[in-house]
């Protein structure tokens, strides 16, 4: 289950903090080129100082020359610490986020299969893409731009103090209602981008949908409705980014009239004090050009305050999707030889409904199984139970009836497993063959490819076996997809092979053909298929008639059959 409950700020930032850890040498170099950087940029105020108070009144042209080009000297030493520190910053900034996606992505693709169940396509992807977006900003920009910032803004402070300490802390009296405007505005903004977030996924997962279904949509005469559907989404996704502009421009604007009446009344008191002779035009100068240079970072400060919170939000959600957030699954110990797969008393639930009650199996090396049964008997979860995608409520599945299933560390490479739906990847189906088994040779694809009966329209293709399926998908049938995944399997040289209504798609003739060939090349494997077709039961050792989570018969074809029908499917089918 995700995780529910919300944990301090603090929590989540020391957790993400963890991925600057790896480049503390580069942060440290990063942090003292920004130091040169900001050091650098306080010399221009306090030069013109320099030049209006010393060398006009007082110096020559040479003089004022020297000045001018010990200020270029500083200008260059800027610009060659600034390229270096973006391109530091470019480097450790997309390395984190590369981490932090590869963490998430890496501990979903572990996540049991039933996580997949509860959680939606499109929140997987807005959480893998726009949310460690958003932590990246924290994580790289926040701390490294902040500090930049914050160093800044205490050198200005500084030399605020060493041209006027009265001036200073005259000018610092709009702090406090700067601070109050953005503790008022905070709560607001986050509340209100964490509606945009939710909103977000809703769209991603709209298109995804109605992508995935377009069959439906179109033969239905349903996109109109569905305009309608994603106009009300839209129009929502409008009013929650409208009202996070209005409260970011309010928040913006509020400070900034704060902060613009700072050199306002610098002006008013200092210069009193110039007539009064206390300060020279040139601090005046020199203290109203620091007063503006503070307002840049101190206005970058408060956004990253903004967006930091905000990041907060993204941290939350993405750490539901971290490793240390589910128990480890795997077990401890290689999968031995074995000739036999035993479900003892197996039960399985999810929440309060129970799917399959305490079922006895066996399933022995160098035999074909069938698993017959109406839809939603429990015929699919007996398979997800044997590749281990879930684990029995009650009961145990035993290897040999002594090593149980869970203590297995490496059991999918005994597995090889064909479902109804097409699994299908994007790349060259010589490479969607090879998937799993990545140091295959090409004879040995090509092998599996002929058993599958796959090479009789392989060899029409353009491209042969490399052909790319995203080019080709739209051509091939169902039937000649399925022959894919079945050659992938076929490849794999699986202990266990799995047809999980696998051979839907294909003729009865074609499936004989390949049923044939498992007898031949697969001899001492464990087949096990899981049909609806009748007609298939004869090609079977043995047989599982599976009905409301029961087993309710079981034996050879023979024992089924009564005038060439199974009993199960003459009562009432």
């Amino acid at each position: 289950m995700l995780m529910e409950s919300r944990q301090p700020n603090t929590y989540y930032i020391k957790r993400f903090m963890r991925y600057l850890r790896p480049h503390i040498g580069r942060e440290l170099l990063l942090l003292l080129m920004m130091l040169i950087v900001s050091a650098c940029s306080l010399a221009t105020p306090y030069i013109l100082k320099i030049i209006i108070d010393d060398v006009f009144p007082k110096g020559n042209y040479s003089q004022l020359i020297s000045v001018l080009f010990t200020l270029v000297i500083i200008y260059l030493i800027r610009i060659i610490c600034s390229l270096f520190t973006d391109f530091l910053y470019a480097r450790i900034s997309q390395q984190v986020i590369a981490a932090i996606r590869a963490d998430v992505l890496n501990t979903i693709l572990a996540r049991p299969i039933l996580f997949f169940r509860e959680v939606k396509p499109g929140d997987l992807l807005f959480t893998i893409m726009n949310d460690v977006q958003n932590i990246q900003l924290t994580v790289s920009s926040f701390v490294l731009t902040f500090t930049s910032d914050l160093l800044t803004v205490i050198g200005i402070m500084i030399m605020l103090a060493i041209l006027n300490l009265k001036l200073t802390v005259i000018s610092l009296l709009i702090l406090p209602a700067v601070i109050f405007s953005i503790r008022k505005f905070t709560p607001h903004l986050q509340s209100n981008f964490r509606n945009i977030q939710e909103i977000q996924e809703l769209l991603n997962n709209f298109v995804l949908e109605k992508i995935k279904n377009i069959r439906v949509v179109r033969s239905y005469n349903a996109t109109k409705f569905e305009q309608d559907n994603l106009f009300k989404l839209q129009q929502q996704d409008i009013a929650a980014n409208t009202r996070n502009t209005v409260l970011s421009s309010l928040n913006t604007n509020i400070t900034v009239f704060l902060i613009a009446i700072g050199p306002v009344i610098v002006l008013m008191y200092g210069g009193k004090v110039v007539f009064e002779g206390a300060l020279t035009i040139g601090s005046l100068i020199a203290f109203i050009q620091y007063l503006n240079r503070l307002y840049a970072p101190s206005m970058n400060i408060m956004n990253s305050y903004n967006k930091f919170a905000k990041a907060l939000i993204s941290m939350e959600r993405v750490s539901k999707y971290l490793p240390d957030d589910f128990p480890e699954r795997c077990g401890t110990i290689q999968t031995p030889d074995f000739q036999n797969i035993t479900f003892r008393n197996v039960s399985f639930a999810i929440n309060d409904s129970q799917i399959l009650h305490h079922i006895n199996l066996r399933f022995e090396r160098g035999t074909i199984y069938g698993i017959i049964g109406p839809s939603g008997s429990g015929k699919s979860t007996i398979s997800s139970l044997l590749c281990d995608f879930i684990r029995p409520t009650t009961g145990e599945i035993l290897l040999d009836e002594e090593v149980p299933m869970s203590y297995l560390s490496d059991w999918q490479n005994s597995l090889g497993l064909i479902e109804k739906e097409n699994q299908l990847f994007s790349i060259p189906i010589f490479e969607n063959i090879r998937y799993g088994s990545f140091n295959a040779s090409e004879p040995e694809v090509l092998k599996a490819a002929t058993d599958a009966s796959l090479m009789e329209f392989v060899e029409n293709l353009p491209d042969g076996l490399n052909t790319s399926i995203n080019e080709s998908a739209a051509s091939l049938s169902d039937g000649q997809k399925q022959r894919i995944a079945i050659a992938r399997a076929f490849l794999k040289k699986a202990k266990v092979i799995i047809f999980d209504e696998a051979t839907a798609s294909l003729d009865i003739k074609l499936e004989q053909q390949i049923i044939s060939s498992l007898r031949k090349n697969h001899r001492d494997a464990i087949i096990i298929i899981i049909t609806h077709r009748l007609q298939s039961l004869r090609h079977m050792d043995y047989v599982y008639n599976i009905e409301n989570g029961f087993v309710v018969q079981e034996g050879t074809p023979d024992a089924f059959i009564t005038n060439g029908w199974p009993h199960h499917y003459n009562t009432g089918q």
